[in-house]
């Protein structure tokens, strides 16, 4: 049984699968993750068939009828399976079904596990609430109090709330707080 990587979860869903793998999501946290096929596709019909490298020499490989996918790295021996040989290596199958997962694999880190583990990120809830209603209304009492004025220089209008810290983060005091220009907020997070 695997582990969630984010929370150490062993609970999980499946959400998706797909020719060469199935995404599940973490009960816990939503965190999703990959499971690839130990297999090259979903329906193995394995055949021994003859490999012919640049160098001439001879391997034999199990090589899928249906998708053409092969273990490269599990070569068979000639002595125990050269009576079982079917026919020669299909190479532009074995070429297709290669970009064929790449592309799967792509496809499902791009759309699937970047997008929705961002989304269960803490720094993507954080820009929400940057967003919300709660935050501008803490935001404008923390600019009032400190009269719009910067509370770094002293000298220029406030333009920014800082996070004095992040303790309580979502549910910040007022004395978390305090308001800032832009250059001075650059300066708090070390920024160019």
């Amino acid at each position: 049984m695997s582990i969630c990587t984010k929370c150490n979860s062993e609970e999980f869903e499946d959400i998706d699968y797909f020719k060469f793998c199935k995404v599940s999501k973490c009960k816990k946290c939503n965190h999703n993750r990959v499971d690839y096929l130990d297999t090259c596709c979903k329906n193995p019909d394995l055949i021994i068939r003859h490999f012919h490298s640049n160098n001439s020499i001879t391997t034999l490989y199990h090589q899928c009828k249906n998708c053409a996918g092969c273990d490269k790295t599990n070569k068979l021996s000639h002595k125990k399976y050269s009576k079982d040989i079917d026919s020669e290596f299909n190479y532009e199958g074995f070429e297709n079904w290669k970009q064929e997962r790449e592309n799967e694999k792509n496809k499902i880190y791009n759309l699937i596990i970047i997008n929705s583990n961002y989304l269960n990120s803490n720094k993507y809830k954080y820009y929400k609430y940057l967003e919300s209603i709660e935050w501008k209304i803490i935001r404008n009492d923390r600019m009032k109090i400190d009269n719009y004025l910067c509370q770094e220089c002293l000298e220029r209008s406030a333009e920014e709330v800082h996070h004095k810290t992040y303790d309580r983060l979502f549910k910040e005091n007022l004395e978390d707080l305090i308001s800032v220009c832009k250059p001075c907020h650059k300066k708090l997070h070390r920024l160019p």
